[in-house]
């Protein structure tokens, strides 16, 4: 015995109905089942918050001038309130300028606590879909005025990197992390994404764009 199941080709139009109404599974005009990027749909759920630069011309001076790694003074951190669950989807950050006097060391770390205590930029946070059906959980800061962050003995590095301060000229080194490259961490609340920037003697400065989903914990587990 077999089951067929019969439903509507919608190339070229969307099917949209409400919350919880029934719906059609969409196929394309070969009968074959259509699917979307999971990233993609969540920008469209509202779900994905994106945080850069709070004067959009000017780079942030952020981080340490220090040839040594300092855990109370990150650039960037993004804190995951319990019941949020937040997935990093893109990090990208361009160093602008030269650095005098050496490299720079990026170190983006994940935590299992809230580390915010005090001091920094908060960073506003945009829904990607600009219609804006939710707001971001996630207090997110920029390290200008320096933050103080929890230690935090047990932090896991996502990505790490010693990048050469006069690469491509005046525009100096780029950090670019997607989560369609690498795997993504689900970062279920009280949790915490740190992102340090420290040079040997001059605080880098960097443009900025990262991106984050929400989800609530509650869907997630």
């Amino acid at each position: 015995m077999s089951n067929e199941i019969e439903t509507s080709v919608r190339q070229d139009t969307y099917e949209t109905n409400g919350e919880g109404a029934a719906g059609r599974i969409r196929l394309n005009r070969r009968g074959e089942l259509v699917t979307v990027d999971l990233y993609d749909q969540l920008v469209s759920d509202g779900r994905v918050f994106i945080g850069s630069n709070v004067a959009r011309e000017t780079a942030a001076a952020m981080g340490t001038a220090s040839a040594t790694f300092d855990d109370t003074d990150p650039a960037l951190l993004l804190d995951v309130p319990t019941g949020t669950t937040a997935i990093p989807l893109e990090i990208i950050m361009n160093q602008a300028g030269t650095v005098a006097g050496g490299n720079t060391m990026v170190l983006i770390t994940l935590s299992d606590k809230l580390r915010y205590t005090s001091g920094g930029v908060a960073i506003p946070r945009q829904n990607m879909r600009f219609d804006e059906p939710r707001t971001s959980n996630c207090p997110f800061y920029e390290g200008t005025t320096d933050i103080v962050a929890i230690a935090n003995t047990d932090d896991i590095t996502l990505w790490g990197n010693m990048l050469v301060h006069d690469v491509d000229g005046l525009y100096g080194s780029n950090v670019d992390w997607s989560a369609r490259k690498f795997l993504a961490p689900r970062l279920v609340g009280p949790a915490s994404m740190v992102i340090y920037a420290y040079a040997a003697s001059t605080q880098p400065s960097y443009l900025f764009s990262i991106k984050w989903a929400e989800l609530d914990t509650t869907d997630v587990i």
